[in-house]
């Protein structure tokens, strides 16, 4: 349901249907909000975004995202550090998310409600959020290094 969510998010962003993720989950949101036990639905969404990145800042620390690969060999402490760091990120973005939706349910205020890229700018306002967004940004970039050595030493 979490990436169901996002990937409609992306989705209509990608098709042009808005001009950007936070228009597109304000929108979503507001229609959310108009039905019955809407703000409750919300609630629960943004629970479980919250919930999607705890699971992946845990799989990043605790490195079980290693018994998905095969020996790397050589290159397994690099793919175990790159696949933490990575994990980590991709769980604050989510959480940040989520924290985001919850807060536009909360406020009956769908405007409040952002996809992605509202929770990275929400970051960039904070104090030394430019540093946020940089190590952010260096995480996520990790993530997808660890992508491509999943795609190689994944157990399939």
């Amino acid at each position: 349901m979490v990436f169901g969510f996002l990937a409609f998010t992306f989705a209509v962003f990608a098709s042009g249907g808005s001009k950007n993720s936070s228009q597109s989950a304000s929108d979503f949101t507001a229609k959310l909000m108009g039905a019955p036990a809407g703000v409750v639905l919300l609630v629960v969404v943004g629970l479980a975004i919250i919930g999607a990145g705890v699971f992946y800042a845990y799989r990043g620390v605790t490195r079980k995202f290693m018994k998905d690969l095969q020996d790397p060999g050589s290159a397994r402490t690099a793919v175990e550090w790159i696949g933490t760091i990575g994990y980590a990120a991709k769980g604050v973005v989510l959480a940040v998310v989520g924290v985001l939706i919850i807060v536009a349910a909360a406020t009956a205020d769908p405007s409040k409600s952002s996809g992605l890229d509202g929770g990275l700018k929400t970051l960039g306002s904070q104090p030394y959020g430019i540093f946020l967004l940089a190590a952010i940004a260096a995480g996520l970039i990790c993530f997808g290094v660890y992508s491509m050595a999943r795609a190689r030493y994944g157990k399939f």
